[in-house]
């Protein structure tokens, strides 16, 4: 992600439900990893087929934070059948806290990404191939961005400086309420839209349309203010549940996946290290 604002959720949720979890980027409350002093998260995953034995492949995320809260690096290992597949993904912050620079690297690949600002919006994107002999360009993209009252909208110009694509994201004060992408040429588009109750969020739907259109909504549950389940409907079919266990100090000790379509359980256990 280019350019983000800080949408700030409820420091009683850990995981923070207006994002993707178990990717590349941090889903963590910040507040929450400061005041803890969390120096890293680990996550392992472990998976279970109807009527088979839990599987542990060795299969992990790691996190680790700076101490503002920013991930500064992300890992991800999958064991294969003859080897380990493994990403390793760092992050570079300017003084107002924006990704300047993303370093990838995996397998035989390794690509930085520079990202450049301007009074706090964004206005380059370079992506550079590590591996080549020249270090070759692999694109380089003009960003136009202009902050309105409650909404922000980010242009990404093609070689003659005409828009080909536009982010617009809404949201009041420091609550996010939707994020829709719209590609010019064809209209085709991604969106994002979060609905509250009493100030938490209680659906998370995403919508696109690449040559067909799909949905997704994940509906959410809590229980004295503290996020205790999740149900993902796609296309209007149950696919998922999330439900959540905790260690003695609040933190998340597991995520339980149950995937209905594929008839299946994923389990993320969290581990922790902190800063003395």
């Amino acid at each position: 992600m280019i350019f983000c604002l800080l949408f700030l959720s409820s420091e009683a949720q850990f995981l923070n439900p207006t994002t993707d979890w178990f990717e590349a980027a941090s889903f963590f409350n910040v507040k929450t990893l400061t005041n803890k002093n969390i120096s890293d998260v680990h996550v392992m995953i472990r998976n279970k087929n109807d009527g088979e034995v839990i599987i542990d492949r060795g299969t992990f995320l790691h996190y680790e934070f700076g101490t503002n809260g920013n991930l500064k690096r992300f890992l991800k290992s999958i064991k294969l059948a003859q080897s380990t597949d493994t990403a390793i993904v760092e992050f570079y912050y300017n003084y107002e806290n924006q990704i300047v620079k993303r370093s990838e690297k995996q397998g035989a690949f390794h690509y930085t990404f520079i990202y450049k600002y301007l009074n706090q919006l964004p206005t380059l994107a370079i992506k550079i191939d590590e591996n080549s002999s020249s270090k070759d360009t692999l694109y380089k993209r003009t960003l136009k961005g202009e902050k309105q009252s409650n909404r922000l909208i980010i242009e990404t110009l093609n070689e003659k400086g005409v828009p080909y694509k536009v982010k617009e994201i809404r949201y009041q004060k420091d609550t996010l309420i939707t994020e829709r992408t719209t590609y010019l040429r064809n209209q085709n588009y991604s969106e994002k839209r979060f609905d509250y109750e009493e100030g938490k969020l209680k659906s998370y739907t995403s919508s696109s349309f690449f040559h067909k259109k799909q949905s997704s909504v994940w509906e959410y549950e809590y229980e004295n203010e503290v996020l205790i389940s999740a149900m993902l409907y796609e296309d209007g079919v149950k696919a998922k549940k999330r439900a959540f266990t905790f260690r003695d100090d609040g933190l998340i000790d597991a995520v339980i996946e149950r995937n209905y379509l594929e008839k299946s359980i994923r389990i993320y256990n969290f581990l922790y290290r902190f800063r003395e």
